[in-house]
């Protein structure tokens, strides 16, 4: 619960970044994910494709994800009308509500 909080932050990148390696791990075994070429699979890569994955679904047509946390990078993309919905859509998750109006 404390990395949730964290991640909340202003600063929460590093939270953001443990939270997508956790997670991406999580996905690796869980999809009996194989390695390529004999290199591993980056966790970070898992999860940020998961993440994109879910703005198809959730209807944010004009977002792409290139890291877990939103700071500038080349890939990351997105516009007010996406970010408002996805705003509006986090709100109804009641453990968001509770963090973010701490």
């Amino acid at each position: 619960m404390d990395l949730y909080y964290a991640l909340m932050l202003p600063s929460g990148n590093d939270a953001a970044l443990c939270i997508a390696y956790g997670i991406g791990s999580l996905l690796i075994k869980k999809k009996r994910l194989k390695p390529v070429n004999g290199l591993p699979l980056s966790p970070l890569k898992e999860f940020i494709k998961e993440m994109n994955k879910m703005t198809l679904k959730l209807g944010l047509r004009n977002t792409m994800f290139a890291n877990p946390h939103g700071l500038s990078e080349k890939g990351n993309k997105s516009t007010a009308n996406d970010l408002g919905k996805l705003a509006y859509l986090a709100l109804q998750v009641p453990l968001i509500r509770r963090v973010v109006s701490t």
